[in-house]
């Protein structure tokens, strides 16, 4: 047996291989896929360019992305919300889908900022309600004991309690 390969690495010719893939980037989170260990990794992309007149293939290994740049960005796709951030309701605003009960009046309540639905996948989606927020209450009437529930809002729907 000439290959000192293990079952679990395959050869470093066929890692790299990008001529069977459609894509021309891929992802690499390890350096073996198959582990069951939850090691925090860094994914790096490797790009494959070949041109026409050539015979020879470039492959290139980009540096690997960083967790500081994510989230210094973060709070530009976040649309100025400040995720965890207290919240109070300052217009009046009815909700009906809490169970049990036929109607509930937000107005003055104050809430968690839970999330921003805005942006979707890397992408800026245009959403009417685009911040999540968590409201737990008690002494609903109609309900027995802490009701936590969820309630979209607007910008202009809310003012952040400091």
């Amino acid at each position: 047996m000439t290959s000192s390969h293990s079952i679990f690495s395959p050869p470093p010719s066929t890692l790299l291989n990008l001529h069977s893939s459609k894509s021309k980037t891929i992802c690499l989170f390890s350096q073996n896929p198959f582990s069951t260990t939850s090691l925090k990794t860094t994914p790096f992309f490797i790009t494959k360019s070949s041109t026409s007149d050539s015979l020879s293939n470039t492959t290139t290994v980009d540096k690997p992305i960083s967790s500081n740049t994510s989230t210094n960005s973060t709070n530009d796709e976040l649309g100025g919300a400040r995720i965890g951030a207290k919240i109070r309701v300052k217009v009046p605003l009815k909700v009906y889908h809490i169970p049990k009960v036929p109607e509930f009046d937000l107005d003055g309540k104050i809430g968690t900022m839970k999330q921003f639905v805005g942006f979707h996948k890397g992408k800026t989606i245009s959403a009417n309600l685009p911040f999540k927020v968590e409201f737990k209450e008690d002494g609903i009437e109609g309900r027995d004991g802490p009701v936590k529930f969820f309630a979209h809002l607007k910008e202009d729907e809310f003012e952040y309690v400091d």
